[in-house]
């Protein structure tokens, strides 16, 4: 925190305030480079234990998968154990469905347009909404953009353990690499137009 002191003309007395520190852009962007890298490193693990299941070397994972986004390659893997008549592992199903929400706001990151405040970051998709009734704004700040970063690794490195070669008794260290606590980034649902003046729940 960075503090103002202050003294009044009038009165002589002096005062003491918070002075905020504005919004760090050149910080925005190297959180967003490296969220981008870990998301891919989540996104490129959960791709290789699909392709492990069906069988697939490398290469064929490359030729089937390569246009499998998160939300399909998830969508397969809970078809999987539900065809096996077995439940899906919890660890396995809180990372994929944190993986869902992280993979929302890397979408927004990518083809939203921003701007910045003094305090935090506006995306918006103003230059692309077919209406004024479907824009949308979302306030995102850099303690954001940390979280998704920690929460990306955390689930690339939960993904791993479901890869061959993990032996059964070496995955909860895999679990608890640094990362035993609640995933980091809690979403909240962008702003339509119509609604920034309400107050916020």
């Amino acid at each position: 925190m960075r503090l103002r002191v202050s003294r009044s003309r009038d009165s002589g007395s002096w005062s003491v305030s918070d002075m905020a520190q504005p919004f760090d852009t050149k910080l925005y962007y190297e959180q967003l480079g490296s969220f981008i890298s870990k998301f891919a490193f989540a996104e490129g693990v959960l791709r290789s234990v699909v392709g492990n299941l069906l069988g697939l070397d490398d290469d064929g994972v490359r030729v089937v998968l390569s246009g499998t986004r998160v939300d399909g390659l998830s969508a397969f893997l809970k078809r999987h154990y539900e065809s096996k008549g077995l439940g899906i592992p919890g660890e396995l199903s809180s990372a994929l469905h944190q993986l869902g929400v992280i993979s929302g706001e890397r979408n927004r990151l990518v083809h939203y347009s921003v701007r910045f405040t003094d305090t935090h970051a506006i995306w918006t998709n103003a230059d692309t909404a077919v209406s004024e009734a479907r824009q949308l704004e979302r306030h995102f700040t850099n303690d954001d953009l940390v979280a998704l970063n920690l929460d990306a690794f955390h689930i690339g490195v939960t993904l791993i353990a479901f890869l061959p070669g993990a032996p059964d008794e070496e995955r909860p260290t895999l679990f608890s690499i640094g990362l035993g606590e609640p995933w980091r980034y809690k979403s909240v649902q962008p702003v339509r137009d119509d609604q920034k003046d309400r107050p916020r729940q």
